[in-house]
Formats: structure tokens, sequence, C-alpha cells
């Protein structure tokens, strides 16, 4: 039941460990409803299925490229580069991403992808920097602007203030004191009568 007035019908494959609510909380946003939630809590699951986590919800969501249908890069971490490696870029990660995706149900492909990926990035390793940029030339390039070279910082200025300088009390600060005035009086009556 939920909340009393819906009921929701959960079917769960206790082999795959998938289950599919009538509610579709999952399948439209990508996130867990409370009814399969409870589901896989009597089923014995401590954790959450791994089919359940998805990308958009991890830490390394914001590291991927996205792509158009074209397979041109929409954002990531190359938005900042020159036009034609940019294209270069997007043109990589599409072919990067075909390749994974034809080596991904097979290990011998798979391990061929893997073996010539590394290959790759030794032989890259070993060209060195050519491109001669400093990390503030790269930072000034992600900006679109050049730093400054000299900051100067200028004092502030004085600023005179109204009143003279003592605090306004609260209104219990006002009641104590007034409350000791009034009971030192009534002692200096009693002394002197």
């Amino acid at each position: 039941m939920d909340g009393g007035e819906k009921i929701r019908e959960v079917r769960y494959n206790t082999c795959t460990r998938v289950a599919q609510c009538s509610c579709k909380l999952f399948e439209s946003i990508g996130i867990l409803c409370c009814h399969i939630i409870l589901v896989l809590k009597g089923a014995g699951c401590n954790e959450i299925p791994e089919h359940y986590l998805l990308c958009r919800w991890t830490k390394t969501a914001t590291k991927n490229a996205v792509f158009d249908a074209n397979g041109n890069v929409i954002e990531g971490s190359c938005t900042s580069l020159p036009p034609n490696m940019r294209r270069l870029c997007s043109e990589t990660w599409s072919k990067l991403k075909s390749g994974m995706q034809a080596a991904k149900q097979c290990e011998e492909k798979m391990k061929y992808l893997h073996k010539c990926i590394s290959d790759a990035v030794e032989q890259m390793s070993k060209m060195g920097s050519n491109s001669g940029k400093s990390k503030v030339s790269e930072f000034e390039s992600f900006v679109g602007t050049q730093f400054l070279v000299e900051i100067s910082i200028h004092p502030p200025e004085v600023v005179h203030t109204k009143g003279n300088g003592r605090r306004f009390k609260r209104g219990s600060e006002q009641s104590s004191t007034n409350h000791k005035r009034k009971r030192s009086r009534s002692i200096k009556e009693v002394v002197q009568n």
C-alpha cells in the first residue's frame, strides 16, 4: 500500500535481483522508489544492486564527455580547446566508444583494445610535452583571459560611525540591571532605618 491510498505492485526476480514497480519511478527518473527498497530489504539485500546505481548519480558523472547524436562532444573536459583540436578529440572519443562497444562482449577483443590503448599512452609519454604551454597559460586559455602580473590592493576607507560607541542592551540585560538597582535601594533603606 502506498500511503493507504494506492496499491503498488512490485515484481521481483530473485535470481537476477531485478525489481520493477508499477509506479515506474526508476524507469522515468532513475531513482529507486520506496516500494522497491522495501521489497529488496524484505529479500535480505543489505546493499543496492549494481544495476540500480546509474552513472549520473556517481562522483565520476561529470568526468565523462557528453556527445550529441552525431558523436560530437557537447560538454566535457575538452570544451576549452581550439575548434580543430575539439573535432579531433570528439572523433577520438567516438572511436574509443565504438571500440568499447565492439569489445565489451569478447574478452579477447577487450584485451587487444586494452593493449593498443596502453601502447598508445606509453608512446605519447615518450614523446614528451610538445605543446610548450605552462600551467598558467593552460589556465588562461581555459578562463579565456590573461592573468594580471601585479595586483594592487587599496587600503579600506575610514568609516565614521554614528553614536557614542556604547552598545545597546538587550531586554534581559536591562531587566537584570533594574532588578539589581531596586535591590540595592531596598538594602540601603533597611540599613538607614
